[in-house]
C-alpha cells in the first residue's frame, strides 16, 4: 500500500474513532479521565489501522470493529452489559453504513478494493448517524434490564446477516441495499427503544424516591402531632404527676418514685423527634430512617450542623442520606445484638463544603468492593433496589461532589463531600444525640 493510501486510511480511521467517542457521550453518564481516553483512543486507532492495512478480510474487519468499540466503551463508567450493548449497536451501525455506501458506489465492494472517497462518505454518514442518535437517546442512565437482552440478539443477528450477504454474490444488488437499509433502521429503532426503557426506569426510580420522601414527611407530621398531644396531656396532668412523686418521696418510697419517673420519661420519649436541625426535609428523612433503625434494634448516633440555605435541592440530599442509611441499617442488622454498635451519622458544613459521613458496623466478608467503590450485594436485580448506590453516585456527580468509601476494623465508612456557595450564611443548629431502641 502506498504512503498516500496509508495516510488516507489513517485519516479515515482517526475520524471513525472520534465518532465512536461521540457515541460514548450519548450513552454513558460518567467517563474516565482524559489521559485514559487518550490512551484508549490511540490504542483503538492503531489496532483499527493495522487490521485494515494487513488483514484485507471482511470478517477480520468486523471483529476488529467490535473489539475497538469494546475498548472505547471502557471510557464510559457503567455496567459490563451496557458496554456490550453499546459495542454491538455501534458496530452494527458502522457496518450497515459501510454496507450501504459500498453497494451504492461500488459494484461488489470487498476488503481488497479501497476507495478513499467511498470510505470518506461512509465515515461522514457515520458522523451524521451519531448526531441523529443523540436526538433519539435523551436519557443517560446505567440501568440495564433484561429487555435489552433481546435487542442484543437482534444486533448480533443483523451483523451476522450482513456478513453472510457480503459473501454471497448471487444475491441481487437491490435486495442487498434493501436489507442494509432495513438493518440500519432497525438499529435506530433499538436506540429509540433503549431510550424509552431507560426513561421508564428513571421515572420509576424518581417515583420511588418521591414515595419514600412522602412517607418520611408523613412520619414527621405524625410525630409532631403525637408529640403535641402527649405534651398537652402531660402538661394537663403535671400537677397530679408531681403530687404523686412528692407523696412517694415524702413516705420514703424512693424506688416507687424512681419507677414513676421512669414511666413518665418513657411516655415522653415514645414519639420523640430524634433530629431537629432546622431543615425540615433533612429532619424528616433522618427521623424516618432512625425510627426504622430502632425498630430493627439498631442504635444511631448523630452529630449534625446543617446550613439553613444550600445550593442543592433537599430532594438530592434525601436520596443520598436515605440510601446510605438504608445500606447502613441493612449491614448493622446482620451483626449479633450482643456486640452490635450504633450507626454514626455526621453531617456538617466545613471549609465551604457539606460533608456527610455515615459509618456502621459490618461483616467485611460480605462487602463487594470494586475499584475502590462499594457495590450493592442485593440479589433482587429486577427491582429498583439495586440502583440505590448508583442514584447516590449520580446525585453526587451532578452536584460536583465526591464520594469516598472504605472498610476498617469491621466498620464501613462513607463520606460524601459537596461544595456549597460561599455567600451562604451558616446559621445551623448544632446537635449531638444518641437514639436508643426502647425495650
Amino acid at each position: 500500500m502506498k504512503i498516500i493510501e496509508l495516510c488516507e486510511v489513517a485519516i479515515i480511521e482517526a475520524v471513525r474513532i472520534w465518532v465512536t467517542f461521540l457515541y460514548v457521550k450519548i450513552f454513558f453518564t460518567r467517563r474516565t479521565s482524559r489521559c485514559i481516553n487518550l490512551f484508549l483512543g490511540v490504542l483503538s486507532f492503531l489496532l483499527s489501522t493495522i487490521a485494515y492495512i494487513f488483514f484485507e478480510n471482511i470478517i477480520v474487519n468486523i471483529i476488529v470493529t467490535l473489539f475497538v468499540c469494546l475498548i472505547i466503551s471502557q471510557t464510559g463508567i457503567d455496567s459490563v452489559q451496557k458496554k456490550i450493548f453499546f459495542s454491538l449497536s455501534i458496530t452494527g451501525v458502522s457496518i450497515a453504513i459501510d454496507f450501504i455506501v459500498g453497494y451504492v458506489f461500488m459494484e461488489i465492494p470487498s476488503a481488497n478494493d479501497y476507495d478513499f472517497i467511498v470510505s470518506a462518505i461512509s465515515v461522514m454518514v457515520f458522523l451524521l448517524s451519531s448526531v441523529f442518535v443523540s436526538r433519539l437517546v435523551r436519557t443517560r442512565t446505567d440501568v440495564f434490564s433484561q429487555q435489552f437482552s433481546g435487542m442484543i440478539i437482534i444486533l448480533i443477528a443483523s451483523i451476522g446477516t450482513m456478513f453472510i450477504l457480503s459473501q454471497d454474490s448471487s444475491v441481487s444488488r437491490g435486495l442487498v441495499l434493501f436489507i442494509g437499509v432495513a438493518f440500519l433502521i432497525t438499529d435506530f429503532i433499538i436506540f429509540y427503544l433503549y431510550d424509552v426503557i431507560s426513561t421508564k426506569f428513571v421515572v420509576e426510580q424518581e417515583k420511588n424516591q418521591i414515595y419514600n420522601q412522602m412517607l418520611a414527611y408523613e412520619k414527621q407530621l405524625r410525630l409532631n402531632i403525637e408529640n403535641d398531644k402527649i405534651v398537652r396531656s402531660i402538661r394537663h396532668d403535671m400537677i397530679n404527676h408531681l403530687a404523686g412523686i412528692y407523696n412517694y418521696l415524702k413516705t420514703g418510697s424512693v424506688d416507687k418514685a424512681k419507677e414513676y419517673i421512669e414511666v413518665l420519661e418513657e411516655k415522653l420519649s415514645e414519639t420523640r423527634n430524634y433530629v431537629n436541625s432546622g431543615v425540615i426535609g433533612i429532619d424528616s428523612i433522618l427521623n424516618y430512617k432512625i425510627s426504622e433503625a430502632l425498630r430493627q434494634g439498631v442504635d444511631v448516633m448523630t452529630d449534625i450542623s446543617i446550613p439553613e440555605e444550600l445550593n442543592f435541592k433537599e430532594f438530592d440530599l434525601n436520596i443520598i442520606i436515605g440510601n446510605l442509611m438504608d445500606n447502613a441499617i441493612e449491614a448493622a442488622e446482620k451483626i449479633n445484638e450482643n456486640v452490635r454498635e450504633p450507626i454514626r451519622v455526621n453531617i456538617k458544613c466545613m471549609s465551604g463544603c457539606l460533608v456527610i459521613k455515615i459509618d456502621n458496623q459490618c461483616i467485611e466478608a460480605d462487602l463487594n468492593i470494586k475499584d475502590g467503590t462499594y457495590i450493592s450485594t442485593k440479589t433482587d436485580k429486577l427491582s429498583l433496589h439495586g440502583y440505590g448506590l448508583k442514584n447516590v453516585n449520580n446525585v453526587v456527580n451532578q452536584n460536583d461532589g465526591i464520594i469516598e468509601t472504605k472498610s476498617e476494623n469491621d466498620r464501613f465508612f462513607v463520606q460524601v463531600t459537596m461544595p456549597v456557595q460561599e455567600n451562604i450564611s451558616i446559621r445551623a443548629r448544632n446537635m449531638s444525640i444518641r437514639a436508643k431502641a426502647i425495650d
